[in-house]
């Protein structure tokens, strides 16, 4: 296995589902992927885990299990100095909270409405009591110091696309590398 600086085993992956809801957030978003996750080797329980907020709320389960609910998944493999590892014992309290409906509704209605009239109506609602997928992704990044996403309020999903969670990742590189979920899984 080839070592990388920092954390080489965390991953941010990206999946998408084909049921309704799936293909509703994609609209509203105007995005590929309706879910992000943080996957680890832990080495203690050995394996590969994904750290993520899902209709459940905030779980950890097996990677494995992201094949019985979403098709296609691509992640960044961290390989910068970013304390991830350290930001994700930090939100581990997180771990139980409800998922976040409300806002995910509402955002999509907003980002509908910006694509229809240009206008952005007002920030994206927050509940630090629950979270969406990305609310929780986006949150370990800013306690890990990736500093493109300290000046946001945890929700990554922009209506012009351009300022999301994936698209910011794209834009450093030098701090990821692309990976697909089967190939982090072989690891």
């Amino acid at each position: 296995m080839k070592q990388f600086s920092g954390n080489p085993s965390i991953v941010i992956g990206f999946s998408y589902s084909r049921d309704f809801k799936g293909w509703l957030i994609r609209k509203a978003i105007g995005g590929y992927w309706n879910h992000t996750w943080i996957g680890y080797t832990d080495p203690v329980w050995g394996g590969k885990w994904v750290a993520h907020a899902t209709k459940d709320g905030v779980v950890v389960q097996p990677a494995e299990e992201l094949e019985k609910h979403y098709e296609v998944s691509v992640g960044f493999k961290i390989i910068s100095d970013l304390e991830v590892l350290k930001a994700m014992r930090e939100t581990r309290d997180y771990i139980g909270l409800p998922y976040d409906y409300r806002a995910v509704i509402i955002n999509g209605l907003l980002l509908l409405l910006y694509k229809l009239t240009g206008v952005q109506w007002f920030d994206p609602v927050i509940n630090q009591n629950k979270l969406s997928c990305s609310e929780f992704v986006a949150l370990i990044l800013q306690r890990a110091n990736f500093l493109p996403v300290q000046e946001r309020n945890a929700e990554l999903y922009s209506p012009d696309g351009k300022k999301g969670l994936f698209s910011l990742l794209l834009q450093h590189p030098s701090d990821m590398q692309t990976i697909t979920l089967n190939e982090w899984l072989r690891i």
